[in-house]
């Protein structure tokens, strides 16, 4: 999903002549279906393997266990072999991913797409590259828009999460005002045109975004005071 989705962002960026407003279109509904589908995926993996064997749950804690140390890793090398041991494992139990295809998902592009444009709530889609940098489809005016935003803004965010939602307060307590200003620099990056948003804000996440409160970043006060958020699976 990740391969495919990181061909079609650079193939719409490279070339002026396709970024219309159908191609936006589709540029959403490919990163909303990516997303869809790897949830479906799970949820069918739950009710399929719940009830099997000590061996088999054995072997899904494994390969969790393995995919969540390949994400960590920065070593090439390191991803190579987890990658490796992943595939041994799913070969050994049967639990390749060729199964989940046989799931009956078939959602409406039309369907999605009335529910965007219904023009009574803001819809902000977002995608994390490889390279770590963020794609963000945003509905502005009734209209759909596209940004991408350079490297650096995760590790902002990881930042921003780790001093200020962790263990203690004390961050915020021993000076607010900086607190304002970061949660205000990220209200503006990843909240584009928020002046122009409706009151019900729908917001599709991805990555390290999970975890970041959209309620408690601020412009000229909490965006809660202003707007209603809801974080969509």
């Amino acid at each position: 999903n990740k391969n495919i989705l990181e061909e079609l962002i650079a193939l719409y960026n490279n070339s002026t002549e396709i970024q219309t407003k159908e191609n936006r279109e589709t540029l959403l509904w490919c990163i909303e279906l990516s997303k869809a589908r790897l949830l479906i995926n799970e949820i069918n993996r739950s009710e399929n393997w719940s009830s099997g064997s000590d061996q088999v749950k054995s072997a899904i804690h494994q390969i969790r266990q393995l995919y969540q140390r390949r994400d960590a890793t920065d070593s090439e090398q390191e991803k190579k072999y987890i990658s490796e041991q992943i595939i041994h494992l799913k070969n050994d139990f049967q639990l390749a991913e060729s199964y989940f295809e046989t799931i009956n998902f078939n959602p409406s592009k039309s369907d999605f797409l009335q529910k965007i444009k219904d023009n009574k709530s803001t819809y902000y889609s977002y995608y994390i590259h490889q390279d770590k940098s963020l794609s963000i489809v945003y509905t502005d005016k009734g209209k759909l828009a596209y940004k991408r935003i350079d490297t650096t803004i995760m590790d902002n965010v990881q930042t921003f999460k780790f001093t200020y939602f962790a263990d203690s307060p004390n961050a915020f307590n021993n000076n607010p005002q900086r607190y304002f200003e970061k949660a205000k620099y990220l209200t503006q990056i990843l909240l584009p045109n928020l002046k122009n948003s409706k009151q019900n804000i729908f917001l599709s996440l991805d990555g390290d975004l999970y975890g970041l409160p959209f309620d408690a970043l601020y412009d000229q006060n909490y965006l809660v005071q202003s707007y209603n958020f809801a974080y969509l699976n």
